[in-house]
């Protein structure tokens, strides 16, 4: 594969982890799932054909398992479309019982037998294309399905077959490719992301930022990576790369710093071969600094979920003062989390607070439902549905100052 495909594909692959690693900003786009269950089925057909090619630039191995659930659902759609067809034509009942099955039943049995009978009903919607195109699939629709059928279905073949087959893999891949680059993105995907430029401008230009590496037709090195805390992603923290490989001092112009997504996702593009250090800091939480992350020129490094851990928290309090410790956007303040509380006041004099849940900022200490430390005590709880209120305050009940820590896991 050229290396102008070879970026195409990697732009591809790249938009497909932006809208995957997203879902939040494009749940309310009803067909954005169904376009991009379609991304996916086409870029595995590419790989994949890549790989039956003996092409070694594609750098991934058949994934069989990924082949059989995606032709399932491919062919299912046509199979339904097919069903729907079958009310309007005249021999509506061989069709119907020929192409009717469920996905149940694909995923139940054996392999041979889910290849025959994928294959037996891509044969009927090649046969009914006219009819079928307009019960809500397309021509490329039909095409995906039979390439993946092919490809599930290779080891079946004669040897002479599989000649013949390897030939014909590397331009089954370049027009998948093209029909991504050209048609599928641009008609079917960038039209649903463009209703999102008002309403969440944010996720626009993070999905804009990996079309344009597509469209400018270089390479470009990326560092792609989520971040979590527990089960949880991280929103809006921020993620600041350093080439150690420049030498100079100061260094070249700063690569922008990025903002992690609702899904605690981040993309560093454009940034040449390099050895990395990346710095991810966000208020509550510890910052955490990766190091020495060395990526070669027009090539993808996907760090996988980063955990990020929240920062301890030192409140100073005053004589009889009420603080609020946690308001109701505190990602520490959430229940399932477990909360450590100790009063480090140091001297003789003794401090008293009083930690209690609250409905809302001002609510006032009522003396039941808290925890009272004196110096150097501490409890640790599971924070509970049953006790969690949008509000952690914090009461001394004593004339004297003190200080409190917090750790939360």
């Amino acid at each position: 594969m050229k290396s102008r495909d070879l970026r195409r594909l990697s732009g591809a692959k790249l938009s497909e982890e932006v809208l995957t690693n997203n879902t939040s900003a494009t749940s309310g786009i009803p067909d954005m799932a169904a376009k991009l269950a379609g991304l996916g089925a086409k870029i595995l057909i590419v790989e994949s054909n890549l790989i039956l090619a003996g092409d070694p630039s594609s750098g991934v191995t058949i994934n069989v398992k990924a082949i059989r659930e995606t032709m399932i659902l491919s062919v299912y759609r046509c199979a339904k479309a097919i069903v729907n067809f079958a009310s309007d034509a005249p021999v509506k009942d061989i069709l119907r019982s020929q192409a009717k099955v469920t996905l149940t039943q694909l995923r139940g049995i054996s392999k041979e037998a889910c290849g025959l009978k994928c294959e037996a009903i891509m044969a009927l919607a090649v046969a009914n294309a006219a009819g079928i195109l307009p019960k809500g699939i397309t021509a490329t629709d039909i095409t995906d399905a039979q390439n993946l059928v092919t490809l599930f279905n290779a080891d079946k073949l004669s040897p002479e077959e599989k000649i013949q087959l390897k030939k014909a893999k590397n331009k089954i891949a370049i027009d998948t490719l093209d029909d991504i680059m050209l048609d599928y993105l641009p008609n079917s995907v960038d039209t649903l992301v463009d209703t999102l430029i008002i309403s969440d401008k944010d996720f626009y230009d993070l999905y804009y930022q990996s079309r344009r590496i597509i469209h400018v037709g270089q390479g470009t090195t990326r560092i792609t990576y989520t971040l979590m805390q527990g089960a949880n992603p991280v929103n809006a923290a921020t993620g600041a790369i350093e080439n150690k490989m420049v030498l100079k001092k100061p260094r070249t112009k700063p690569y922008p710093v990025q903002i992690s997504s609702p899904e605690g996702f981040i993309v560093h593009d454009k940034l040449g071969t390099g050895l990395f250090d990346i710095t991810i800091e966000k208020e509550g939480y510890v910052t955490k600094v990766i190091r020495d992350k060395r990526v070669k020129l027009g090539a993808n490094l996907p760090l996988g979920d980063i955990q990020l851990a929240f920062a301890e928290i030192i409140i100073p309090f005053g004589p009889g003062e009420t603080l609020v410790v946690f308001f109701p956007d505190s990602p520490q303040w959430a229940i399932g989390n477990t909360i450590n509380v100790k009063n480090i006041t140091t001297g003789d004099a003794i401090s008293l607070p009083n930690t209690y849940n609250a409905d809302n900022e001002n609510s006032p200490y009522s003396g039941t439902g808290d925890t009272q430390l004196a110096n150097g005590q501490e409890f640790t709880a599971l924070i509970t549905a049953g006790g969690f209120k949008p509000y952690m305050k914090l009461f001394n009940n004593s004339a004297n100052p003190g200080v409190i820590r917090i750790r939360i896991s």
